[in-house]
């Protein structure tokens, strides 16, 4: 089984780092996946902020 997730930008956020995001099934905890996430855009703003 596998899940797509999509992620949208809301408010605009300055000086973006990368997070670690954990995905777990409510109901068995043990059942669980850890990633590093990063926004594709975080380069591109810090080259507006110069």
């Amino acid at each position: 089984m596998s899940y797509f997730l999509v992620i949208v930008e809301d408010i605009p956020v300055r000086n973006l780092k990368p997070a670690v995001v954990k995905v777990y099934d409510y109901y068995d905890k043990s059942d669980e996946a850890v990633s590093e996430y990063s926004s594709p855009c975080a380069q591109s703003d810090d080259l507006n902020q110069l």
